[in-house]
């Protein structure tokens, strides 16, 4: 960690910053209370092992819970999780059929469990593979492995405990969501043409169907979707998908917007700023803001190359009205970039606080933030924390008082937001932690 000096200065620089703009939202260092200490010692961490892991057939992927302090854990496959967190779906394939249970992370005790014929998989990192309706209630997998030839597809209905339907298709799909509803799959059809084109389609569940068109962004004629998702946030109500792609072969990096509901068969995609090194384009990420009255804020940061997007929606599925609605940029301050940190992914790298006033994110080194409501002006003030250390993954307690960050090599490290203050390091008894999944 970093000399303690460095960073009282930074948190100090911050508190002043903070406080011209008539806000207290992170404050500079106090001295931890020893009551905080216990409260972040006695939460239950939830994380993610196996970082090398980004699909599914690779080395298993694992969720691990565990107190700080104690040498107790309780493993679980790696799963989904919808709109209740304490929810885990997972697919486990076994000898030619696979077992779908519903968890329940507080107690460890599987709530539902039925078999289907199959290989299928909850295992891995991305979505490409299995995706969950918002409210959990429809589950559809993509069977392993995947054929250039051939795709089958598995649609469940985890309420009722069954498989609604086995779905063949000619082709290699992956999976990208499934509508609130359960009546619409979205496909991403891969093109298989030498690049990483691909088309997003959809298959409509009640009519046993494949639609002959393709979906698309109606206002770019020219449109070509290729790339890697990196990060994805979903609406509130479930009605659009918000997914972070990248294509560092074309220095590209763009968010598609996808609706799951109404009768609207399009979506949007918005153009993020690159810079010159494309290596450095997977450390984008994405943290979502819902307000009372259903509309929300997208905020797309990436903290290697110093760029913040802030992105205005609206409600339901209109996505016409959705723009860039601000652009800022500040410096890394790193001029060089080793070979390990270009290889470093993230996983949830990005948190607003309770209150969305304040944006944190992982950059190269550190953790960086800013006023949100500053984002809009030409020279916001970001700063950072913890500038020595090299995170991976980000998670705010439910109460906000928390910010909780992974450091694969050390553990987790806190810091209280209202003070600004550098916390304990909670060791982690698992291998090769990667990402935090869930703080109780």
């Amino acid at each position: 960690m970093q000399k303690r000096s460095h960073i009282w200065l930074i948190a100090s620089l911050s508190l002043l910053l903070l406080l011209a703009t008539g806000c207290g939202g992170v404050p500079g260092p106090t001295n931890a209370s020893s009551r905080n200490r216990s409260v972040v010692a006695s939460r239950h961490l939830y994380v993610l092992t196996g970082a090398a892991s980004q699909n599914a057939g690779s080395t298993p992927t694992q969720i691990v819970s565990f107190q700080p302090g104690s040498n107790a854990s309780v493993k679980f496959p790696n799963g989904l999780r919808a709109s209740d967190p304490w929810l885990l779906y997972t697919a486990v394939p076994a000898q030619g059929s696979t077992r779908i249970s519903v968890i329940d992370l507080r107690t460890a005790g599987v709530l539902r469990s039925f078999t289907i014929p199959g290989t299928y998989s909850t295992d891995g990192t991305m979505f490409d593979h299995a995706v969950l309706s918002f409210d959990g209630h429809w589950l559809a997998l993509r069977a392993l492995p995947a054929s250039a030839n051939q795709t089958t597809i598995a649609l469940l209905d985890t309420r009722a405990d069954r498989l609604v339907d086995t779905i063949r298709l000619n082709g290699d799909f992956d999976l990208d969501a499934v509508s609130p509803d359960g009546s619409r799959i979205y496909l991403l059809q891969r093109l298989h043409d030498g690049t990483s084109h691909y088309y997003v389609r959809l298959y409509q569940v009640d009519q046993h169907q494949l639609l002959n068109f393709t979906i698309v962004d109606k206002t770019e004629i020219n449109e070509q979707m290729n790339g890697t998702a990196v990060a994805r946030q979903v609406a509130a109500d479930g009605s659009k998908v918000f997914t972070l792609y990248i294509n560092p072969a074309l220095n590209k990096a763009f968010i598609h917007i996808l609706p799951l509901t109404g009768d609207y068969l399009g979506a949007r995609c918005l153009d993020l700023p690159t810079g010159s090194d494309s290596s450095l384009l997977h450390f984008y990420t994405l943290a979502l803001r819902t307000y009372a009255d259903g509309t929300s804020t997208l905020y797309a940061a990436n903290g290697a190359l110093g760029t913040a997007v802030t992105i205005n929606v609206g409600f339901g599925d209109e996505v016409f009205n959705i723009n860039v609605n601000a652009v800022t940029h500040f410096t890394p301050t790193k001029a060089s970039v080793t070979a390990t940190e270009r290889a470093r992914q993230l996983y949830n790298g990005a948190v607003l606080s309770q209150d969305g006033r304040v944006l944190f994110f992982a950059g190269l080194q550190g953790i960086w933030f800013v006023r949100t409501d500053q984002l809009s002006d030409k020279t916001p003030a970001f700063a950072r924390y913890l500038a020595n250390e090299a995170f991976t993954s980000l998670a705010m307690s439910s109460d906000g008082a928390t910010l909780y960050a992974m450091e694969p090599a050390r553990g987790i490290l806190t810091l209280d937001t209202h003070t600004g203050q550098a916390g304990p390091v909670l060791q982690t008894p698992v291998q090769a932690p990667w990402g935090i999944v869930w703080i109780e």
